[in-house]
């Protein structure tokens, strides 16, 4: 799931036309937007512990870039800067992990 963190920029059809031109498998992606600047950053501190802010007199929103692993409860149990093979190595393995 990826969830956008300007939501005056990111509609619905500036997401689709970002996932597209990544080759996004829609069977496991979910691209969302619609809430509010301050819904965003409220979840972003309380779910993730992420900083997320809109930059007074610019268009520009101040955010991390990290991957979260988030169990059925939206409860987020794990996060990964995902910078490098590594670390994309280390999710699959978690993942997989959490799966079995």
């Amino acid at each position: 799931m990826a969830v956008s963190v300007d939501p005056e920029y990111d509609d619905p059809d500036t997401l689709k036309t970002f996932a597209n031109q990544f080759e996004a498998d829609y069977s496991n992606w979910d691209f969302l937007t619609g809430y509010s600047q301050k819904e965003i950053e409220s979840f972003a501190a309380s779910s993730f512990k992420l900083l997320v802010s809109k930059v007074d007199g610019h268009d520009q929103v101040s955010h991390g870039t990290s991957f979260f692993i988030v169990d059925p409860k939206g409860t987020a149990i794990n996060n990964y800067s995902g910078t490098s093979s590594e670390e994309m190595d280390q999710i699959i393995d978690d993942l997989n992990i959490l799966l079995d």
